[in-house]
């Protein structure tokens, strides 16, 4: 071989080596690519609808601002085979926010740093690593299924509701949040279970499974408050009283834990840890432990089947990241402030507070004030069967009578409307009182039980009448229409019948000139 055969082949590997070094660098991480919505349609591959008019590529992050993109959004991935790292919400604007279409990957995770948007991932998601998703004080929805092997932490301060039949293989780590599972396999395949080191973790199934098995296994090594496991089933948006959930996965506790739940929870896997378990006391339903290897500090048994008697909690300071659940028989005075607020079954929430938001269970009630008061809160979501009720002993909000001031979404959900008198008040037709202020130009959602717009209804003798485009165009105003009659004593009988008081005058004139002429007789014999 000479010399210039030599060079070329030299020439022609250092070629190849220098392609093949090219291939296998590894893509420098992509940059983070914004949603602006300016296009036409509200697709992933419409290179409008990102800053700089950039689609977004493998490896990227991809952010939605809530705040210049106000109102319930959908977006569409029309992307195939899509790899992201993370997706992010930012802003404060109280909307929802959905991502839907084909599947991706995710490599990196979740992040909501918005406290009033909601967002609700549908599409399918295949983890590739060990994403993280933290809620910070938000809510976010993932409906639907997640599958890979990857481990999933959960963090932050919100909520997270997992509701896909998931079939990923990885562990899922709660540190901090209330995390939902509402589906019998929302947390994945059983090889690998779940570990509570924080936050609540709520098992609340669909009605079709309220007689269903959970084989789940769960390590709580922690957790908020002195609650362990909320389990459950939904009814409506009210909770199954008649479900009867076996808990058939392995139950590790490294602390006391209670079970709250509306109907019957039977737990039949083996338990580990000196600990006790036991009934929620504000539980209505029943628990029964019957553990093919019980070793906790409680026996196998059964308890509860009857609620505790009503009891009530104040929470005067400011906690505002702090959530609250009002249970059963428990009235909750809030006074300070409070981050959100769930209303169960037969709880109710009182005071003149402030909280971020609040949700009114199927059975549960809102009763703002503390005859009379205002409360501030910023979502308002109301369940069917739920119960507002204010109290009237005035014209002036918060004074006079009750108000909920709403600086977020207000959804009415045919709840049932409850009016109130009170120290002894009596209406004037015509007196109007604004319930629900709320706040901006959002329209409200839905209406109370059979009070359409305008309809008309009766308390104690007075019909009032609803409107939900009162005040500045968006509040909830009732007004008075009418008064009851007052009770008929024969005055006004009389006074509206003159020839029944001619006769009645006639009639007295005649009376006092026969007992005149009577004592005239009597007089006259002595």
């Amino acid at each position: 071989m000479n010399l210039k055969r030599i060079s070329e082949f030299g020439l022609s590997m250092l070629l190849s080596l220098s392609s093949l070094l090219v291939i296998a660098v590894p893509k420098a991480h992509a940059a983070t690519v914004t949603w602006d919505g300016e296009g036409a349609n509200n697709n992933f591959s419409t290179a409008t609808n990102w800053a700089g008019d950039v689609v977004p590529q493998n490896g990227d992050d991809i952010v939605f601002n809530n705040e210049t993109d106000v109102g319930d959004q959908t977006y569409t991935n029309d992307i195939s085979g899509l790899v992201l790292a993370n997706i992010t919400l930012n802003g404060n604007a109280s909307s929802s926010y959905t991502i839907a279409g084909n599947a991706i990957t995710l490599s990196g995770g979740i992040i909501s740093n918005s406290a009033d948007g909601f967002l609700d991932i549908s599409l399918d998601i295949s983890l590739s690593t060990n994403p993280v998703v933290n809620t910070g004080t938000g809510s976010v929805k993932l409906s639907g299924v997640l599958s890979g092997t990857g481990n999933i932490t959960i963090n932050g301060t919100g909520f997270l509701e997992l509701t896909g039949n998931n079939t990923f293989t990885g562990t899922t780590t709660v540190t901090g949040g209330n995390v939902t599972a509402g589906s019998l396999t929302a947390l994945g395949a059983v090889s690998a279970g779940t570990i509570v080191d924080g936050g609540l973790l709520h098992f609340l199934l669909p009605t079709a499974d309220k007689m269903g098995t959970l084989t789940e296994p769960v390590t709580i090594n922690a957790g908020i408050s002195s609650g362990g496991l909320d389990i459950g089933a939904a009814c409506g948006f009210g909770l199954c009283t008649d479900s009867d959930i076996t808990f058939a996965g392995a139950l590790v506790i490294a602390k006391n834990i209670s079970v709250f739940t509306s109907g019957k929870v039977t737990i039949t896997g083996p338990i580990t840890g000196n600990f006790t378990i036991s009934l929620d006391p504000s539980s209505t339903g029943t628990l029964v432990i019957n553990s093919s290897a019980n070793g906790s500090a409680t026996p196998n048994g059964t308890q509860g089947g009857t609620a505790e008697a009503p009891y009530t909690t104040n929470y005067a300071d400011s906690q505002p990241n702090q959530d609250i659940v009002v249970k059963n028989n428990e009235t909750a005075i809030v006074t300070g402030s409070r981050a959100d607020v769930l209303i169960q079954s037969g709880g109710t929430l009182k005071g003149t507070g402030t909280v971020k938001r609040v949700d009114i269970f199927n059975g549960a009630k809102l009763s703002p004030g503390l005859s009379p008061g205002c409360l501030s809160t910023g979502d308002l979501f109301f369940a069917e069967g739920s119960t507002y009720e204010f109290e009237v002993g005035g014209t002036e909000a918060c004074t006079g009578y009750d108000q909920t001031k709403v600086t977020g979404t207000v959804s009415l959900g045919n709840g049932t409307l409850s009016t109130i008198l009170f120290n002894d008040y009596k209406p004037k037709a015509g007196e109007k009182y604004t319930i629900i202020d709320n706040d901006a130009a959002d329209a409200l959602a839905g209406t109370f039980l059979n009070l359409a717009q305008g309809a008309t209804f009766t308390a104690d003798g007075y019909v009032y009448s609803v409107s939900y485009v009162g005040g500045d165009g968006n509040d909830v105003v009732i007004t008075v229409v009418s008064v009851p009659a007052s009770p008929n004593t024969g005055f006004q009988i009389l006074a509206n019948n003159p020839l029944i008081t001619l006769g009645a005058t006639v009639l007295a004139a005649g009376a006092m000139i026969v007992l005149a002429k009577k004592y005239n007789r009597v007089t006259s014999t002595r």
